[in-house]
């Protein structure tokens, strides 16, 4: 997306393709903007979380403080 969009492969270019792309829908959200000039992560804190398996195999997302 970003490279189609500064129709280049130069690193500044992109970069800055990058930093304008205003709205996207990823696979783990959506992102309004996913990047910023000062922020160059998609994801922050909020995004990650720790999980465990249950009896079934299925990932169950773990409770903050749980160890």
């Amino acid at each position: 997306m970003a490279i189609n969009n500064a129709k280049t492969f130069d690193r500044a270019s992109i970069r800055d393709a990058l930093e304008d792309i205003k709205h996207y829908n990823g696979l783990v959200k959506t992102y309004a903007p996913p990047f910023t000039k000062t922020r160059h992560d998609a994801l922050d804190v909020n995004d990650y979380f720790m999980a465990t398996y249950d009896a079934n195999g299925a990932i169950v997302p773990m409770n903050k403080g749980t160890k």
